[in-house]
């Protein structure tokens, strides 16, 4: 992948020209991982694009050059009052909602390859995109999946927070639900001229498809979710926070099992210059358990600290790792575990709400929204007993939970077979 990129850059320059649209499915060039895990061109099916030298179809639509920038002192916000809706505010950030991309093709024997960088780049996302919206109607089913369709994605975007830095934000591949739209930013480090960009990176790009999932099935499909909202801090907004990242972690780790490059839980470390890092993020990895440090800065940080030391990182590892080692301990029960995830995220039967439901529950009392209910409402949602028991087992040790022996008062799910310190944490 060192040279990959490079060598794409430079001699598909002589290449460039554009071709008609073929209809789907559609043998394309992009790079993806091999059976080693390693990065290089290979030929796949992209089945759903409708229009491809644009990038649009029933999973994403491409706009380039689009211009974000979040700036509190934005005088844009005094014509409301500094009181904008969500809609308003939305509008407010996109100095410039972009226009279509176009993606330069040669045809080589039925096979379309990319005859520039930014194309290479496109189709590669693209398929990624597809990865991860297949996996999801796997989960949950065409129908229920019918509302994740022509995802937004502001490609090679300018993304300025003024909260952070004057700087234009690089090397990201994010989901902003405030648009709501995939924004993938440039390349400017060196380093990602060594490493996968995290656009290309499949796992990188279904963990941000994750967060697309969440924000519209757990949160209704709201640009700012109510546990952003400051009367959440601390714990209750650091917690949902964790549970999303972990979530889409777990998920992105789960994409990565359909390929013919098999399961990477440790995908982030061909992107991640920083190994130690990448293991930190590794949800394989099994000697990893909360320490007092974490479990004080859940309590005691304020929405902002905690974003900004990491911390959501951190615990939604916890959570992930936690449900890979029961998955795999169970016997492979992968497929149970990702549905009884997605059945977690919106249920409204009175005995097993979902996250949806807790979070207007708890809209009173945020701080209630304790990692004792998170664990206690994903483990309601699994139905085989003992993918429940090593489940509770794992999420007891690893974030040591209040309960001393199950069932507890704040555990009802947990089964009365499980007990403390098998996953190695005491």
């Amino acid at each position: 992948m060192k040279t990959t990129l490079l060598a794409i850059a430079v001699l598909t320059v002589l290449w460039s020209a554009c071709a008609p649209n073929p209809p789907a499915p559609v043998k394309m060039m992009i790079l993806a991982p091999d059976a080693t895990g390693s990065y290089k061109t290979q030929q796949v099916e992209v089945k759903t694009l409708t229009d491809v030298t644009a990038f649009k179809g029933t999973v994403a639509d491409f706009l380039g050059n689009a211009r974000i920038v979040v700036d509190p002192q934005d005088p844009l916000l005094a014509s409301f009052g500094n009181q904008p809706t969500d809609a308003q505010l939305s509008e407010i950030v996109q100095k410039d909602k972009g226009g279509d991309v176009r993606g330069n093709f040669i045809e080589k024997a039925g096979v379309w390859w990319p005859a520039d960088f930014h194309t290479w780049n496109m189709a590669t996302l693209y398929w990624n995109l597809e990865q991860a919206s297949l996996y999801w109607n796997d989960v949950y089913g065409t129908a229920s999946s019918a509302a994740l369709t022509q995802a937004k994605v502001l490609y090679w975007a300018s993304y300025q927070d003024l909260n952070i830095g004057k700087d234009d934000v690089t090397d990201n591949a994010l989901f902003f639900s405030l648009v709501p739209a995939f924004v993938v930013l440039p390349f400017k480090e060196p380093a990602s001229l060594q490493k996968v960009p995290f656009s290309l990176n499949l796992g990188v790009v279904a963990h941000e498809y994750a967060h697309w999932v969440f924000n519209r099935r757990a949160f209704a499909g709201a640009l700012l979710p109510a546990p952003a909202n400051p009367n959440w801090w601390p714990n209750g907004f650091n917690v949902v926070k964790a549970i999303d990242e972990g979530f889409a972690d777990f998920h992105g780790y789960s994409v990565t099992c359909r390929t013919t490059a098999g399961c990477r839980p440790s995908f982030l470390s061909v992107s991640l210059e920083d190994q130690n890092l990448a293991l930190s993020r590794d949800i394989s990895n099994p000697g990893r358990c909360i320490d007092a440090g974490l479990r004080a800065a859940i309590l005691t940080q304020t929405g902002p600290q905690f974003l900004a030391s990491g911390n959501q990182y951190r615990l939604g590892t916890l959570i992930a790792t936690s449900l890979f080692q029961a998955s795999l301990q169970a016997g492979d029960k992968l497929d149970l575990m990702q549905k009884a995830l997605f059945d977690s995220y919106d249920d409204e039967r009175p005995g097993t709400p979902g996250f949806k439901q807790l979070f207007s529950q708890y809209a009173t009392n945020p701080q209630g929204f304790t990692p004792e209910l998170m664990a206690n409402t994903i483990l309601s949602h699994i139905t085989d007993p003992e993918l429940k028991r090593l489940t509770c087992n794992q999420l007891l040790d690893r974030l040591a939970l209040e309960c001393d022996a199950p069932p507890c008062m704040n555990l009802p799910a947990c089964p009365s077979t499980s007990s403390k310190g098998s996953a190695g944490c005491l």
